[in-house]
């Protein structure tokens, strides 16, 4: 799947009315695989690592995290847009 820009993501927002509620959804893990979705909270700027374990990116709360000072490949912290 690719990765939304910002652009991308202007682009698709302007096609909807202004007024629109904005929610994103993701898997619940439930036995039943339930899809739920939750309101858009807030936007900020923040540092993701992907995570093995978690099969997705995890978000650095801090700038002293140990993924951070032990990481062998700094291209694999990201900068990103974080909505929640």
């Amino acid at each position: 799947m690719k990765q939304m820009t910002v652009g991308d993501l202007i682009e698709r927002l302007e096609m909807f009315d202004k007024n629109e509620i904005v929610m994103f959804s993701y898997e619940y893990g439930d036995y039943w695989n339930t899809t739920v979705a939750e309101p858009v909270r807030g936007i900020s700027t923040g540092k993701v690592k992907y995570s093995e374990y978690h099969s997705a990116f995890k978000v650095l709360e801090d700038e002293n995290s140990p993924y951070l000072i032990e990481e062998e490949n700094p291209e694999m912290c990201k900068d990103v847009i974080i909505i929640s």
